[in-house]
């Protein structure tokens, strides 16, 4: 996990407006349907008297493309037309982001400047190329130095052209059956497994011998991508894990990349889907956790400028509860959620009383786990319950909040479910639903829960209790509907009576709250 970053003293405090510019004609030429007077139209978006108008109309941040994938030479006409831009933003008062792909490019373009492009590209497991969202896009290996530096040499033009903000765009690998099983990656691969359970220490010796039964990987294959909600085979929760370390690593070089460059730069990145709002580490080797602490600014995946025609009104409110939900979890790192579209609202002013732990192995290998909590807080935003989101780098404010929820959290591992058993046993609420706690990280079933000491082995029904000095509920659904979870809230926080255990006893106690 990177580094928290220091935030750019004009993102900490959020932005009023955002907007985003259309991409360029090359751009727009290559997925058709373009108006017959693209140029003057683009040129009209970029004129002094379009900024002035952002600006009068409450713009702050303005963005730009800067590189898209077809190569610096084919862009070259393009890139001086943003450099210029860039100015005259600047002298409209405006702030510039500079957009960046990382995560596609054009082969056809590109290989005529760089003849070894055609190694630079992502394979899958049968040899062929593995394609973006626009059927021109070619997705290059994260793994690729070629390519990384490419990506650099593109980042420090935009850089020293003065812009504000770097959008790393387009990173991620395309969902499930099409990861990348290039050379590169395959080796990678390999070390990664070796590192962690190879024979070269009695750590990792032991390790390996507990999750494979051997500490040899020499010859080991990436497993044939798999479209399963429950991931538990140790092959490919590694490979899970693989790519997500793989992608994060290249977002981490490139940032660090700009604030060498030049550390007034603020940097963002896509960390949030569209849809999958849960479950993207999965898909698409997308680790919030791992991005935020990294970025200044998080930015939702496309589309970003304009609604496809085909989008019902449901799939709008869908995004823009996903947004809402994105920035969220972004705040809980100290980063931004900037979105032109469906502009995240404004964090409440009363302070939360309730904190979510987000937990990453549950919510990695079992889309159902990451489905739950998305469920739950998707009903608490829209009656507009006042919480926030902990995760394992912030947990050391859990003790700021009177409630604490692990919304179907399997795979806590044993030092979390510790930190929240003291939290509750020295006077902290603390509401567990489903399976929390009856994995191990690793996704086996432990013969003793977790939390066993606080909900017993394998609870199944709702029950309330005291449990030290706090309160402890269990609620077999996360969020069936919100009125057990509103009623464990309420007795919870002290605003119901119920009859209780003991409260000196420790023993589940299946006391029902009046109903």
């Amino acid at each position: 996990m990177g580094e928290m970053t220091e935030r750019p003293e004009w993102l900490r405090g959020g932005l009023a407006k955002y907007v985003e510019l259309p991409e360029p004609p090359n751009v727009q030429r290559y997925i058709g349907g373009q108006p017959v007077n693209v140029e003057d139209a683009y040129e009209a978006t970029m004129s002094a008297e379009a900024l002035a108008k952002l600006k009068a109309d409450g713009a702050e941040l303005v963005s730009i493309r800067f590189f898209s994938g077809f190569g610096l030479e084919f862009e070259g006409l393009e890139i001086e037309r943003s450099r210029e831009c860039v100015i005259r933003a600047h002298e409209a008062g405006l702030k510039v982001a500079a957009r960046i792909t990382i995560g596609w490019c054009v082969p056809e373009t590109l290989i005529q400047e760089e003849s070894d492009s055609q190694n630079w590209m992502q394979l899958t497991h049968d040899g062929k190329s593995v394609w973006g969202s626009q059927s021109f896009q070619c997705r290059p290996c994260y793994n690729s130095e070629g390519w990384l530096r490419y990506v650099e040499k593109a980042t420090g033009i935009a850089s020293d052209a003065g812009v504000d903000l770097i959008l790393i765009d387009g990173a991620g690998y395309s969902p499930t059956v099409r990861a990348c099983h290039c050379p590169l990656c395959v080796a990678s691969f390999r070390d990664f497994l070796r590192a962690k359970y190879g024979g070269q220490e009695d750590a990792t010796r032991a390790a390996g011998q507990e999750r494979f039964g051997h500490n040899s990987f020499i010859h080991v294959r990436p497993p044939v991508e798999f479209a399963a909600s429950e991931v538990t085979a140790p092959h490919q929760q590694e490979w899970v894990l693989f790519k997500i370390r793989t992608v994060t690593d290249a977002i981490g070089r490139v940032t660090r990349f700009v604030r060498r460059r030049n550390p007034l730069c603020a940097v963002g990145a896509e960390v949030f889907d569209t849809f999958f709002a849960a479950g993207s580490a999965q898909l698409f080797g997308i680790e919030p956790a791992q991005w935020l602490p990294m970025v200044d600014a998080a930015f939702m995946r496309e589309p970003r400028i304009a609604f496809p025609d085909d989008w019902s009104e449901n799939d709008r409110k869908q995004r823009g509860i996903n947004t809402n939900l994105s920035a969220k979890v972004a705040r809980g790192f100290g980063a931004a959620v900037l979105d032109m579209l469906q502009p995240p609202e404004a964090e409440a002013s009363e302070r939360a009383r309730m904190a979510i732990f987000h937990d990453e192995p549950s919510a990695s290998f079992n889309t159902s786990a990451a489905d739950s909590r998305h469920e739950l807080e998707t009903k608490l935003l829209e009656r507009g319950v006042a919480y926030d989101v902990l995760h394992s780098g912030n947990l050391v404010r859990l003790k700021e909040y009177p409630c604490a929820v692990l919304a179907n959290c399997e795979c806590l591992s044993d030092e979390l479910a510790t930190a929240f058993l003291e939290y509750a046993d020295a006077g902290g609420s603390l509401i567990v639903t489903e399976d929390t706690g009856r994995r191990d990280t690793w996704r086996r079933p432990r013969v003793h829960n977790a939390l066993e000491r606080a909900v017993g082995p394998k609870p199944t029904a709702k029950f309330f209790k005291q449990f030290g000095q706090g309160r402890i509920a269990y609620l077999p659904w996360t969020a069936v509907d919100l009125c057990d979870f509103e009623e464990a809230v309420k007795w919870l926080m002290g605003e119901d009576t119920i009859a209780v255990a003991d409260k000196k006893s420790d023993e589940v106690t299946e006391a029902q709250p009046p109903s």
